[in-house]
């Protein structure tokens, strides 16, 4: 399942063997930092991923930073598989440069990959990617960020959400706001 625009806060990460069982990882923000799930019981696993909400622009008006996408889908995963995971944060509110107003910060993606080979010589060996949710786009300082989106490439418009893999578009002029980040690029800058 996907939704674009649907977390109003920090990015999160659920990890829930069968859906009738309660979760048995539970992933909040981690300034920052990537966290690990070791799969204790082999089966399928319901996946859910929410990126983080962008941040409000530095005049406060009523506009909001836009909601970060939520992902779920289902994994076969093995006992002792390892789960790289990724937790976006909030987007930071927007600085005044001088007496101008500026857009609030994207907010971050979230990710769950499975870890192969964390010392392969290809990057692209080491990892296999399961979910993506993009962050939801900065406030500018007069129109609400993008909510995060469930596509591969975001559009190019002020304040664009992160998208599943790539980053969100650049705000259209210094007062919009920054782009959601995803997991292949960093959110645009205004």
């Amino acid at each position: 399942r996907q939704y674009s625009g649907q977390n109003p806060g920090e990015g999160s990460v659920t990890i829930t063997y069968r859906p009738d069982f309660p979760p048995t990882g539970e992933m909040p923000f981690q300034g920052g930092q990537f966290q690990h799930y070791v799969v204790p019981t082999p089966g399928w696993y319901l996946l859910d991923a929410m990126g983080a909400q962008g941040g409000a622009a530095s005049n406060s008006s009523f506009y909001l930073g836009g909601k970060g996408a939520r992902l779920q889908g289902y994994a076969r995963l093995k006992a002792g598989d390892t789960l790289r995971i990724a937790v976006g944060g909030k987007g930071q509110k927007g600085e005044n440069k001088g007496n101008n107003p500026s857009g609030g910060g994207g907010g971050g993606g979230s990710s769950i990959l499975r870890v192969r080979n964390s010392a392969a010589a290809n990057p692209g060996d080491r990892y296999e990617p399961l979910l993506f949710a993009g962050g939801g786009g900065g406030q500018g300082s007069g129109e609400e960020g993008s909510h995060g989106q469930v596509v591969n490439d975001g559009k190019k418009a002020a304040g664009d959400g992160g998208v599943s893999g790539g980053g969100g578009g650049s705000g259209k002029e210094e007062i919009g706001g920054a782009g959601g980040a995803g997991y292949l690029r960093d959110g645009g800058k205004h």
